[in-house]
């Protein structure tokens, strides 16, 4: 290491050198810096909604360095002092310009929400299998379960009205009221135009709507009769064969068990089930007009 020292200081000094150059112990070293004047567009992205568009035209003085590094005196510093304070000055003068541009600007409103998507549709709705299905359970289901106790209501009394009694007719009475009540509501799910049900059905749910008919008149009679045989000698109205086959139709084109009894768990709230989904949709609707 010694013997590269001692070759480093017996080398003749760099030639092309000022005096000045070569003043390193007294001297900064720095990039001349020479002053010209310059004129610069400034350009802004879009100004807020509501701002008044500005374009800044920027004239001043600019340091443009030069490539070659070098040396500078105490003269040279103060030229670059005072081209870096009026670099500076333009720089803040620039901002105040710039400050002015957005200063009167005004916020945009918020613009409304609308929605061109109705909250509910305004029907009528086809109704898928999946869906028909689901909708014949609950509205057959309930008036299927109201039948049994009507007919045991019935059935209590029949031997002492054999055997010339005269059985109180309150039980079949109140069956009857029930039995005639979820028949009517039954009848107006069936009436609701807002779903049309799939053409394999809807000439069966037709029949099964006049046979609703004919039990309502049997069940309204039956309800408003003095006695328990004027309500046991009720005259039920006779059917066709496409009102007594109708039921297992719609089972088996909408892929329903034809157990009348199994397939109705879970569905005993149906009518209460379609009564609200009905009085929602109405009042959605409603509101939509």
């Amino acid at each position: 290491m010694n013997e590269h020292v001692d070759e480093v200081i017996m080398r003749d000094q760099p030639h092309g050198l000022t005096d000045v150059e070569l003043s390193l112990d007294t001297l900064e070293l720095t990039r001349v810096q020479i002053t010209i004047p310059v004129t610069a567009w400034v350009r802004f992205s879009a100004p807020p909604t509501g701002a008044r568009p500005c374009r800044t035209r920027l004239v001043g003085s600019g340091r443009i360095p030069t490539e070659q590094d070098h040396l500078t005196s105490p003269e040279w510093t103060r030229t670059m002092n005072s081209s870096v304070t009026t670099a500076a000055a333009v720089a803040s003068l620039l901002i105040l310009v710039l400050s002015g541009c957005t200063a009167t600007a005004t916020p945009a409103a918020p613009a409304e929400a609308t929605s061109t998507i109705p909250a509910i549709d305004p029907g009528p709705v086809d109704l898928t299998a999946e869906q028909a299905s689901d909708r014949y359970l609950n509205i057959v289901c309930p008036t299927n379960q109201a039948v049994d106790p009507h007919q045991a209501a019935f059935q209590a009394g029949e031997d002492e009205y054999f055997n010339g009694g005269s059985p109180d007719p309150a039980a079949v009475k109140a069956s009857a009221t029930e039995l005639a009540t979820l028949t009517r509501a039954a009848i107006t799910f069936l009436d609701d135009d807002y779903y049309v049900w799939p053409s394999s059905v809807s000439e069966h749910i037709a029949h099964i709507r006049t046979s609703y008919m004919g039990q309502l008149t049997t069940a309204e009679a039956v309800a408003n009769a003095e006695t328990y045989a004027e309500a046991y000698n009720t005259p039920v109205p006779a059917t066709t064969p496409e009102q007594d086959t109708a039921g297992q139709e719609i089972r088996y084109q909408l892929d329903i068990s034809s157990d009348t009894k199994a397939s109705c768990i879970g569905y005993e709230e149906g009518h209460t089930k379609l009564a609200a989904e009905r009085a929602e949709r109405e009042a959605a609707l409603a509101e939509q007009e």
